[in-house]
């Protein structure tokens, strides 16, 4: 007996010990409780550098928990030397990574027959067709006749269809509009001595493979390659300072553009539905940039543009695969749709000094699953996160003043956290809901109503899916038009108060719609659920 309680006793002095070493343990004892809350990031520093043709690395991490996140920049692309030849093949090293890029072959014999005629002021001569091309290769000479060639006319080789390759004069200055539209041309060298070319000049070259364009060229011109389908690859070199209207638009098969130091402007659609397009980096010279420039181009997944721009414009980015995205610090404004239709968009940064979001700016996002507008953004406008369907958290500054009814259109089901910063005068959020004056601006993902909202605003609850009960508390006065709107899989709506309460509640055009149901249950017995609806054009 004495035995058991010497070892009864031993055994809680073990214990005892061993409850005193485990609180001293690090986070046994003294751990903090874990804090929802919104990621505070430190700026992105690069842990892997971009090369010519591999992507880099960046990293941050979360200031309050640590979390890490990366992404990747886009391959930095070679800078080009000029043209080497080297026997019967002209060829360009790239003066970064010394690689051979660019490649084209001479020919030393061609029996074409070209046309020509002399300049105005008959000191040179310029190129106004050919006449035959039996090996589909065209060499066009220096001099005719102890004159210069410096010229290629318009509509020169317009259409023709029996042309392969062009190897253009080293004295050419000028490449005129339309010059090779429509034309079977696969392959061309041009020389550094062209100074300009027109518009239309590529255009429609469905066999023509890449174009490098030479070091002379400051400017690109409107639809210099557009609906040239087979076209795979662009270099820009850096003595280009624009790039015009619908430059590239509709190349489907153009999978890289290199852009060099010394752009400054790329026009209205100059890349857009380039579909093959999977990177793209806009050089820190640019400082200006078009509508739509990018718009389209399904396949691009990662892009990079300068600190210098203070705007991207409408549709920048519109409907590409855009998988995470960072603003540069100094953009001030996202136009209309800049993102709309990112449908692979996880992702995005939105820098502190933003002050405008475009109608639209983030509409179909949907695998958009968080988001924080910054401080100094007064409104939210038209459909700036409609059918963001995958949005769990949003957070909202205290500079709002103004959201449209359609803000968040389509967007509600997987939205489970509203945060509003606390300084906000008109809005707030209980967590799950938006209230406009405690009004409910935008319905819980749950459905459920706060029993002391009084208001239940236009679209609030509409096109939510998962909602299969409504339950309306007593102190509801009014739901406006559409608050529920296009609800399919709604089988029961109940409200707190009699059918006489409930008769006095204001019900605006179409408030419900999308299922079948019949009646309102209340609690004195079921009323007949009354919709009024909004007239269509058959109503005339």
């Amino acid at each position: 007996m004495k035995i058991r309680t010497v070892l009864i006793i031993v055994l809680f002095v073990v214990l005892a010990s061993l409850i005193g070493v485990l609180s001293t343990l690090p986070g046994i004892g003294d751990r903090e409780p874990y804090v929802e809350h919104f990621h505070t990031f430190s700026d992105w520093s690069e842990s892997v550098p971009a090369t010519c043709t591999e992507p880099g690395t960046l990293e941050r991490n979360c200031t309050v928990c640590g979390e890490t996140q990366t992404r990747h920049t886009p391959s930095l692309g070679h800078i080009l030397e000029d043209w080497e030849k080297i026997g019967t093949t002209y060829v360009k090293f790239c003066n970064q990574c010394g690689k051979r890029v660019a490649r084209q072959e001479i020919f030393d014999t061609t029996d074409d027959e070209i046309s020509y005629c002399l300049s105005p002021d008959q000191k040179s001569y310029i190129v106004i067709g050919v006449k035959s091309c039996k090996y589909g290769v065209i060499v066009i000479p220096n001099e005719v006749d102890g004159l210069k060639v410096v010229r290629v006319a318009e509509n020169a080789f317009k259409n023709s269809d029996d042309i392969d390759t062009i190897i253009l004069p080293d004295t050419l200055e000028e490449i005129s509009a339309n010059a090779f539209l429509g034309s079977s041309i696969r392959r061309i060298y041009i020389p550094d001595s062209v100074k300009v070319i027109g518009e239309y000049a590529f255009s429609e070259c469905k066999n023509l493979e890449s174009v490098i364009l030479p070091n002379s060229l400051e400017s690109i011109p409107e639809n210099l390659c557009a609906e040239s389908e087979g076209l795979t690859e662009v270099y820009i070199p850096g003595s280009v300072k624009e790039i015009g209207e619908n430059a590239f638009v509709r190349c489907k098969q153009l999978k890289k553009v290199t852009l060099s130091e010394g752009l400054i402007s790329i026009a209205n659609s100059a890349f857009s539905q380039c579909v093959a397009l999977e990177e793209i980096r806009v050089p820190e010279s640019a400082t200006v940039l078009g509508e739509y420039i990018f718009s389209a181009c399904g396949s691009l997944k990662r892009a990079t543009l300068p600190s210098t721009i203070t705007e991207i414009p409408v549709q920048t980015f519109s409907q590409t695969s855009l998988e995470s995205f960072q603003i540069p610090v100094g953009v001030k404004k996202l136009g209309r749709a800049c993102f709309g239709g990112c449908t692979s968009l996880t992702e995005i940064d939105l820098p502190e000094g933003l002050t405008t979001l475009g109608s639209g700016v983030f509409s179909g996002c949907s695998s958009l699953k968080s988001l924080s507008i910054p401080e100094g953004i007064l409104a939210l406008d038209n459909f700036v996160l409609a059918s963001c369907t995958s949005l769990e958290s949003l957070h909202l500054p205290a500079s709002l003043i103004t959201i449209t009814i359609t803000a968040f259109h389509g967007t509600g089901d997987s939205l489970t956290n509203i945060t509003v910063a606390p300084e906000n005068i008109k809005y707030s959020s209980d967590g799950k809901t938006l209230y406009l004056y405690k009004k409910v601006l935008l319905g819980a993902a749950d459905g459920s109503i706060p029993k002391d909202a009084t208001t239940i605003y236009a679209c609030a609850f509409q096109g939510r899916q998962n909602l299969t009960e409504i339950y309306i508390p007593k102190n509801i006065v009014e739901i406006e038009g559409s608050a529920f709107e296009n609800c399919p899989n709604v089988t029961n709506i109940t409200y707190e108060g009699t059918i006489a309460e409930w008769k006095k509640v204001e019900l605006g055009m179409d408030w419900f719609s999308g299922s079948d149901i019949k009646v309102v249950h209340c609690s004195d017995g079921d009323t007949e659920l009354v919709v009024e609806r909004s007239p269509s054009m058959w109503d005339w």
